[in-house]
């Protein structure tokens, strides 16, 4: 039986080490450890950009497309 096809991606994981380098050199002061609010900009910062490389690499199926669209108009589609 044929139930349809699964994709998996897998992509170059983040490395917290070489992420905290990289803005370590766009901020000289940048302590996430010792300093809380520099810790929050820090993690918010993570997540962007894992929510992004995920962005940037999703795919969409027609039925994800569908559904979306049928949630996004739960009052109904005309037909125009």
């Amino acid at each position: 039986m044929n139930f349809g096809t699964i994709f998996c991606d897998f992509y170059e994981p983040i490395k917290l080490s070489e992420y905290l380098a990289e803005q370590q050199k766009l901020n000289k002061d940048l302590n996430p450890i010792v300093n809380k609010q520099q810790r929050m900009n820090f993690n918010d910062g993570l997540g962007h950009k894992i929510v992004f490389t995920l962005r940037d690499h999703v795919r969409i199926m027609p039925t994800t497309l569908v559904a979306s669209i049928l949630l996004f108009y739960r009052k109904g589609i005309s037909e125009d």
